[in-house]
Order: structure tokens, then sequence, then C-alpha cells
């Protein structure tokens, strides 16, 4: 079917009825639920993985809330690198709610901005990507 709703297509829907799946996103595989217990269990229960091919500069990846979108599609059998980085920062919305999460991380960027000088090792130095990239190399080490 042809995508004719330029929003949807944006979105990477691509048809012209999208299912209510795509459009709220999915939920995870049991393969997923059973791999990525570096987080816990009712963060693997909210989490939505959604596609966004569009995110800006480097990004593959960004997580508003429950809501994971990622740029290029990942496997689905919980081996992702970039899901397990991701879905620490849906436990971190959880666990600060939305104003707490977004004053915490805005605020230690724009610190580390101030700091750095330089927008890249600014957002690198963020606490919460931090805590992401540290919680996602244990994660990956107890893999082997």
């Amino acid at each position: 079917m042809v995508c004719r709703h330029n929003a949807i297509c944006r979105l990477g829907l691509g048809t012209d009825e999208p299912t209510l799946a795509a459009v709220m996103g999915r939920p995870l595989t049991d393969a997923e639920r059973r791999s990525y217990t570096h987080v816990d269990s009712p963060t693997r229960d909210r989490a939505r993985i959604r596609s966004l091919p569009w995110l800006p500069g480097r990004f593959q990846g960004i997580t508003l809330g429950r809501n994971v979108f990622l740029a290029i599609e990942q496997p689905d059998d919980g081996t992702s690198g970039l899901i397990a980085h991701e879905l620490v920062h849906v436990e971190q919305w959880a666990d600060r709610r939305v104003f707490g999460f977004l004053g915490w991380y805005l605020a230690d960027f724009l610190r580390n901005l101030r700091i750095e000088r330089h927008w890249m090792r600014a957002y690198r130095a963020v606490e919460a990507e931090r805590e992401a990239r540290r919680r996602t190399q244990a994660w990956v080490l107890t893999r082997r």
C-alpha cells in the first residue's frame, strides 16, 4: 500500500491506515523481556519501541517517558545494545517523573556545556547518559 499521508510517512508507519500497534509502539518481545534484566520488570512492561527514522545528527535513539524512538530498526531478540541503553532512560523517566527527569537532565547538560564548551562532550558527560552507558556495558558483559 502506498503512503499518502506525509505525517504518517515521516513517522515511519508507511501505510494509509496504520495499525494501533504501529501508532502506540510495540511492547518488548518475550526474548527482550528475558534479556534486558539490567532494568526492572515494570520498566520492561511499560517500554514501547517506536520507529523515528529522522532523528537529528548522529543520534540513533531517544527516549521520552516510556517511548523509545529508534532511527534504525533493531533486532527484537534481546541483543540490541541501543535498546538496552534506552531502557535505562525509560527507568530514569519513571523514577524521576517528567519534570524531575527533564530538570535533572537539562541542568546537567547546561552545566557541562558551560564547562566543556562543546555540545557533544557536554551531552556525553550528562549523568543520565553516563549511567545508561555504565549499565549497558555491565549488561553486555553478563551476556558473554
